[in-house]
């Protein structure tokens, strides 16, 4: 009999009965001032999309926040997500803070010479920067080669029948020219910076595994907030609050739809919002895989 119900629950988990929506949010508003970052509302991000998912049915939403959402953190918090998930969960993976490009230390992004990475609460701005005495080597950044077989667990617990939706509200580089007839002080506070971190050649760096290819199964759709070379532009809301503009996006389709797909297709037609989220020289991007 117990053999039985086992069997039971793995058949009703596979179709899809048993499955749940789980979603891990990472919001940073204020880091350290030995960090170097500005002060955004990353943070807001979170509360703004917390209950709203609670509201739609997600009965596993993890938060991270500020203080709470170091690399370390971060990384733990993935790799807890991957072992709670089962075949036909849906998944929803948030980050709203700072991007910050880094320098190409194993040879997998090629001509463009570096990689992408997202901010976390203790990683600092500068190799000037000093932590507990030593200077400052990126260690504490999360490149997208770090995030790749993170991502990747999740997707290959889910199954063919699940879906993984991962937003980055956060600037990859910030070298995009200002646009014509705008001055600075008349645009919203970014997320990043096109100051790319010249790591040092250390073992850690040049030892980092390239990242592999996703094996197909679960659906997965992965949206940032701008091209990778674009500055994302925070949104100042109705409600006179200042929220991440995807994060703001999303939280407007939310209110239409829980579907990833819809989501996804609305960043790929550039079917945008009125009024007008995005500024018109932002740019987000959507990438799927099966």
């Amino acid at each position: 009999m117990r053999t039985t119900i086992v069997c039971l629950l793995a058949l009703l988990s596979t179709l899809g009965i048993l499955a749940e929506n789980r979603s891990l949010l990472v919001g940073i508003g204020r880091y350290p001032v030995y960090t170097g970052w500005s002060e955004i509302h990353g943070d807001a991000d979170v509360r703004l999309l917390a209950p709203a998912l609670k509201d739609k049915g997600y009965s596993d939403v993890k938060t991270l926040v500020n203080s709470e959402a170091t690399k370390a953190a971060i990384v733990r918090e993935l790799k807890s997500l991957a072992k709670r998930c089962k075949a036909g969960d849906k998944v929803y993976f948030h980050f709203s803070g700072h991007g910050q490009p880094v320098l190409d230390i194993n040879g997998d992004e090629g001509k463009k010479g570096f990689d992408e990475a997202i901010v976390p609460y203790d990683a600092c701005k500068t190799i000037t920067s000093k932590v507990k005495g030593n200077y400052y080597n990126g260690e504490n950044h999360l490149i997208d080669d770090e995030l790749n077989p993170l991502f990747s667990d999740i997707k290959n617990k889910l199954g063919k029948n699940g879906e993984l939706f991962i937003a980055i509200d956060a600037c990859y580089s910030d070298d995009m020219e200002r646009a014509p007839g705008t001055e600075e002080a008349d645009l919203p506070p970014t997320r990043g910076t096109n100051e790319k971190l010249e790591v040092m050649k250390t073992r850690a760096w040049t030892s980092m595994p390239k990242p592999k290819s996703y094996t197909s199964g679960a659906k997965m759709y992965v949206v940032s907030a701008c091209k990778s070379n674009e500055r994302n532009f925070e949104y100042k809301a109705k409600n006179g609050k200042t929220y991440g503009s995807l994060t703001y996006y999303i939280h407007s389709l939310m209110e239409r739809s829980m579907d990833f797909n819809i989501w996804s297709t609305s960043i790929e037609t550039k079917k945008l919002s009125t009024p007008k989220i995005f500024q018109n020289f932002q740019h987000p991007q959507c990438q799927k895989y099966k």
